[in-house]
């Protein structure tokens, strides 16, 4: 294992031991060579159950607003099934693409087709818009979570 991290809440209570980058990629590796699993469904399963504990957290209120900050890559594909289903809860969801639609690729362009066709929000980040900071704080301002699904271990 990589290490150990101290996690205080109603269902750990404990220590919980944490992988390393080079363990998650092994175990990714491992998972779709070996075991045969699609990287499309590991990646519906880590987006299902991260919506689950902020579900857990957001207390089940369907008046709870997120926005997901959602690269091209296997991050920004969790992202997506994370929005999926908030959304299917009644999550007031909003999808904030920090890369242009035609960069998402692989396994993530499954998830963002799928969240498309949902009709669900997806605005696109526009690095170099003069009023980048005040979009930005208008995605964030009310929502109850913002989700980093840009940047992860790679």
């Amino acid at each position: 294992m990589g290490g150990m991290i101290r996690l205080w809440n109603q269902e750990t209570r404990g220590t919980i031991p944490v992988m390393s980058r080079d363990e998650v990629r092994a175990l990714v590796v491992w998972a779709i060579e070996t075991m045969g699993i699609p990287g499309v469904v590991l990646m519906e399963n880590a987006g299902r159950s991260a919506a689950e504990v902020l579900w857990r957290q957001l207390e089940a209120s369907v008046s709870s607003a997120a926005v997901i900050f959602c690269g091209a890559g296997n991050n920004g594909g969790d992202g997506f099934v994370i929005a999926r289903h908030l959304a299917n809860r009644g999550v007031c969801v909003h999808i904030v693409l920090c890369t242009p639609p035609e960069k998402v690729r692989g396994d993530a362009q499954v998830h963002f087709d799928i969240a498309r066709a949902m009709g669900l929000a997806i605005d696109v980040l526009d690095p170099a818009s003069d009023d980048l900071l005040s979009r930005v704080r208008s995605w964030a301002d009310g929502a109850d979570w913002i989700v980093d699904a840009y940047l992860g271990t790679g």
